[in-house]
């Protein structure tokens, strides 16, 4: 316990080892005379103040997910559904089990739970592996005092019947929820002022000059006894006088105290008696392979459940298709107006099949790191997993949008009506979708915040789409900068979308009145124009390939040592 600010929530991260980037932790955090590390991550249950879910989860799917995620690779399918089940049941939740979990107002959702369900749903989420130490924090914030203590009351009997210790942070509690715990810590200005039963901190406060009155509860009281200045008794509160008492002054008194020493041998008897042996957490998570399985499963299910995420860009894209379409609809001939025309077309399939899904993927990761660092902290899978996942999961919606726009366009501009140059243009398609959504991957987790990954971004956009022979001959450029065109993921797509419609077209028509001279007579002229080779359509499939695994593997990079700064 103790005021806004006292570090209540830094303490308990502390001792959980999930403290975030940035706080520096010395000394050892020992757990029964024996120091622990970041392992025990999985052995401990970690209920945090904020609640982030994937809200278009049911409660039992969101359960049934972290018990494969977090559970003991050992448990049968049985033994997983009867503790989903007894969870359900125990924390009130059956009612809605089968109920999407809903987001936040400011998300344009409509949450389903309330919040008292919300903080019993991450209770259980932390209970799910049985762990025999449980970190809490905050469990009552925003909730009135009838669900704080009845939240609490579930939570004791909880942990009372799996035999495990539960440590948690209350700001106010309720004189109900504070007879509910066994025993307190009273912590201000980041110091432990006192640890013991309730009574004991009491009389300790009275000794120190405190007087309780009889308009306030023992939580209250302790509280304002944790403040910086304080009244010490009615007649000076009455008559407005105060006297400062220092916070490091009640610790030193408290360290100088009785109840200090009692603490002291507690620890020593637990150091002596109770060392822990690798036996006394038998756990074995579950592989890794199967944690990015069930990533991905989840993944695809939020996927198809939110229409945010996909289906309303799959209906742009068509809308995109079709507009553009319509507009090419009869003017592509084989003739010198029919060439422009094309190459136009092929210019809205590179360009809408890169931006669109590179913007897209920038989004996802920074809108779901929160709930990633929290599903990372309390050991559910890792960041090589997560990773691997998401773009698992984007992939296919990405590769679905260009498939209908390609498909859509192609027809309706009359592009070449055979099966051969429609399969090259569609796989390239593909090439280019996925070089793209690996380098958004890469732009949004190498910097700190989207608009600052916008600025870097946009110069290699519009570097690698004038060099990719859309707007300026390739043999044009300067020595200098000719060798940009090889790092164009545009170029080596155009060109062989390009050669897609050229290769193999004879007699392009030439008005009577225009000299001969200027005029492109087949496809192998066209291909020659603009400095493109029919002979490249492997090549620029291999360095598509190249450019999709770099991205990926440099993105991962920047992704793992964004978590290890941060966290």
């Amino acid at each position: 316990m103790g005021p806004s600010g006292a570090g209540k929530s830094t303490i308990l991260s502390a001792l959980a080892r999930r403290s975030p980037g940035g706080v520096v932790v010395t000394g050892d955090v020992r757990l029964n005379g024996r120091v622990v590390d970041d392992s025990i991550r999985k052995i401990t249950g970690y209920m945090y103040q904020e609640d982030y879910f994937m809200t278009v989860l049911t409660v039992k799917e969101h359960l049934r997910y972290m018990a494969r995620l977090k559970m003991d690779r050992r448990t049968t399918q049985l033994k997983r559904e009867h503790r989903i089940t007894t969870l359900l049941q125990v924390l009130s939740l059956t009612s809605v089990a089968d109920s999407r979990i809903g987001g936040l107002a400011s998300d344009g959702e409509k949450g389903i739970l309330s919040g008292g369900e919300k903080k019993r749903l991450s209770f259980a989420t932390a209970c799910l592996t049985l762990p025999q130490l449980l970190f809490v924090d905050e469990p009552t914030s925003g909730l009135d005092s009838f669900t704080a203590a009845r939240l609490v009351s579930v939570m004791k009997s909880i942990v009372l019947s799996t035999g495990a210790s539960m440590i948690a942070t209350i700001h106010q509690p309720s004189p109900e929820t504070l007879a509910m715990f066994s025993s307190i810590i009273l912590v201000a200005e980041g110091r432990m002022v006192f640890s013991g039963t309730t009574d004991e901190a009491l009389h300790f406060f009275q000794d120190c000059g405190f007087k309780m009155s009889k308009m306030i509860t023992e939580g209250e009281f302790l509280l304002e006894c944790l403040a910086t200045e304080r009244y010490t008794d009615e007649k000076q509160s009455t008559s407005k006088l105060k006297r400062k008492i220092p916070v490091r002054k009640l610790a030193a008194s408290f360290e100088a105290s009785k109840y200090y020493s009692g603490i002291e041998d507690t620890i020593h008897l637990y150091e002596q008696e109770n060392q822990l042996n690798s036996s006394d957490f038998n756990y074995k998570e579950p592989f890794w392979i199967v944690k990015l399985f069930w990533l991905i499963v989840r993944g695809i299910l939020e996927l198809f459940r939110n229409p945010n995420v996909q289906w309303i860009r799959i209906g742009q894209k068509l809308l995109i298709a079709w507009t553009a379409g319509v507009c090419y609809i009869g003017t592509i001939e084989l003739d010198q107006k029919g060439v422009q025309d094309v190459q136009g077309v092929l210019f809205l399939l590179v360009t809408e099949n890169v931006f669109a899904p590179m913007y897209a993927v920038m989004a996802v990761f920074p809108k779901e790191y929160p709930q990633f660092v929290r599903e990372y902290r309390n050991g559910a899978y890792s960041p090589s997993a997560y990773f691997l996942s998401k773009m698992f999961v984007i992939g296919p919606g990405a590769i679905l949008e260009a498939f209908l726009f390609t498909t859509l366009l192609y027809v309706l501009a009359g592009l070449r009506y055979e099966l051969e140059p429609y399969l090259i243009t569609t796989a390239f398609t593909f090439l280019c979708i996925n070089v793209a959504t690996s380098c958004g991957a890469l732009f949004a987790n190498a910097f700190s915040s989207i608009p600052v990954a916008m600025m870097y971004l946009l110069p290699v956009e519009y570097v690698s789409m004038v060099t990719s022979g859309i707007f300026m001959k390739l043999s044009s450029l300067p020595w200098m900068t000719s060798w940009l065109q090889y790092v164009s993921w545009f170029m080596y797509t155009y060109e062989s979308m390009c050669v897609a419609q050229w290769r193999g077209v004879e007699n392009i028509t030439c008005p009577i009145e225009e000299l001969r001279a200027t005029c492109l007579l087949n496809g192998e002229e066209v291909l020659e124009h603009y400095d493109f080779s029919a002979n490249h359509l492997i090549r620029n499939a291999v360095a598509l390939l190249i450019f999709c695994a770099l991205f990926q593997i440099v993105g991962f990079y920047c992704f793992v040592r964004k978590v290890k700064r941060e966290l």
